[in-house]
């Protein structure tokens, strides 16, 4: 059954039966699995095909060892059609106010060179979303986070390898665009494009950036105020990044827990002391994600690492385990550790491969954001404070089979995950107060660089979302919650985004009421 099962969450799946057929179907995945769209190939080999011997006449079929001479291993890669660069510099260089995103395809083709010299002649501003965050580095003069506030000003799009789907509102309103990918699976239909160029997202920017110098162009006179307001732009925001987070650091309230945001701020002004932010991060909490992304600053390919838009839980487990492996092998000298933001509900799921970790002494800190249980935040911004619209069965004081369930769909109160692994061989500690966060990670990266990687479980506020719960969309996922009986905080946000025609006009009657600030605590 394996195609069955696994064939629709693969690019090729296979049962194998024959032994003549292994390398061939082998080099043939290989080659698959690395061409654009990337993506997994996975092969049933019958067991009873491994006991079997080889006898010495036996043939692989169609097999020939390193077909492409020494070129085997590298990646075939075109260029774009002469005439569509030729088109999309000219475009480019027609406007004043051009904008780049940087999405996966840059990474696996190695363009960071290439786009960082495009960008620059070009003088282009640019962000960058996923494995593209450090394809070219985040300290470039031109780099922004994320779109500027004034994005309806941009004139041109120009997504490169990006997939722009759901986190990116699928392009809604994007102005005339410029596509670039490596593969047409990845150039969008739903975008209004100008020019589409599919080849390896390298060769077309060295193509585009060869164009420009063959034909002697310049940007044009409005570039440079644009580039300016970009950089304005994000000077203001880096310093309201900064201050917002600042905002809780000295709060009475977080002399006995921890808030997300002041975390994200500390963990990488730390990161970018010490190791100048090199860390390679696996991004796994669900809360911490809606706060962290921002404060990092990524110098490198491959250095920010996602579930993507398919927001898993636990993966961070063994991908910080792959990234720390690979990085060893690279560069068996460089121990800079690996982050792996965890949430506790994702240390449920998988964090038994801790182990793995501890076995081959994997430079590795494991953050843990421990919340006591899955978006525990939900019950004060939409449930309420007993989990009162949960269900019955999960009200905390409800009864089950003479039992009272104390915590409602929560876990046990402060859960000591750095004590549960400590077994395997890990270092650990538990804090609970901004004031010890700087001297645990100090502790926690110390052992992790010789080799015995560190469990930070911090105790977090509970009362804290993350930031898109207070979303329209998120709200809606909240409407089956009559609204006589939500909390407070989900009154507001229904009323707010969904209180009008055509919506459900029927709460247009009703009082407004106030929406706190995600960020902050709710106290009653």
């Amino acid at each position: 059954f394996t195609q069955e099962v696994m064939g629709g969450i693969t690019k090729w799946t296979q049962r194998l039966t024959e032994i003549p057929q292994i390398q061939q179907f082998l080099t043939r995945g290989f080659k698959l699995a690395n061409t654009a769209q990337k993506g997994p190939v996975v092969f049933n080999i019958l067991t009873t095909m491994l006991m079997q011997p080889i006898p010495a006449w036996v043939r692989q079929a169609e097999y020939i060892p390193a077909w492409r001479g020494t070129k085997t291993t590298e990646r075939i890669a075109g260029g774009g059609n002469p005439d569509d660069i030729a088109e999309a510099v000219k475009r480019l260089y027609a406007v004043d106010k051009p904008f780049l995103i940087i999405g996966d395809d840059p990474c696996w083709d190695k363009a960071g060179e290439e786009l960082e010299e495009l960008v620059t002649l070009a003088k282009i501003p640019f962000t960058t979303r996923r494995l593209g965050r450090g394809v070219v580095n985040e300290r470039h003069p031109y780099c922004t986070r994320g779109l500027p506030s004034f994005r309806k000003e941009i004139e041109l799009m120009i997504p490169v390898g990006l997939k722009v789907g759901f986190f990116d509102g699928f392009g809604a309103g994007w102005p005339e665009t410029i596509q670039i990918a490596a593969s047409e699976a990845l150039i969008w239909t739903h975008l209004p494009t100008s020019v589409a160029l599919v080849g390896s997202t390298k060769v077309i920017a060295r193509q585009m950036i060869d164009y420009i110098k063959a034909n002697n162009l310049t940007p044009s006179a409005g570039r440079d105020e644009w580039i300016k307001r970009i950089q304005d732009n994000e000077v203001a925001s880096a310093k309201k990044r900064s201050d917002r987070a600042l905002k809780y650091k000295d709060m009475p309230r977080y002399k006995k827990m921890i808030h997300h945001g002041y975390l994200s701020k500390a963990i990488t002004d730390f990161l970018e002391e010490r190791y100048q932010s090199r860390n390679r991060v696996v991004l796994d909490g669900f809360s911490i994600s809606g706060y962290i992304m921002p404060y990092f600053t990524a110098v490198r390919p491959a250095q920010i690492l996602t579930a993507s838009e398919q927001a898993g839980i636990g993966h961070g487990i063994g991908m910080s385990i792959g990234a720390a492996i690979g990085d060893l092998e690279a560069n068996p000298a460089d121990r800079t550790p690996v982050v792996a933001m965890m949430g506790d509900a994702g240390m449920g799921v998988d964090g038994m491969n801790v182990e793995v970790a501890a076995r081959y002494k994997l430079p590795i800190v494991y953050i843990v954001t421990n919340n006591n249980g899955w978006l525990t935040g939900m019950k004060y911004r939409y449930y309420g404070e007993k989990w009162n619209n949960y269900g019955d069965q999960d009200n905390m004081g409800a009864a089950w089979l003479g039992n009272v369930i104390e915590a409602g769909p929560e876990k046990v109160d402060a859960v000591r995950w750095d004590q549960v692994f400590a077994p395997f061989g890990t270092y650990g500690e538990t804090i609970s107060s901004h004031d010890e966060i700087l001297p645990a990670l100090e502790r926690c990266f110390d052992a992790a660089e010789k080799g015995q990687p560190a469990i930070l479980n911090c105790m977090v506020d509970k009362t804290i979302c993350n930031p898109a719960m207070d979303t329209p969309l998120y709200s809606i996922s909240f409407a089956h919650i009559p609204f006589d009986e939500i909390s407070e905080q989900g009154k507001a946000a229904r009323i707010k985004f969904w209180g009008k025609s055509p919506y459900m006009s029927g709460l247009a009657k009703e009082e407004p009421r106030e929406l706190k600030d995600v960020w902050d605590p709710i106290e009653d």
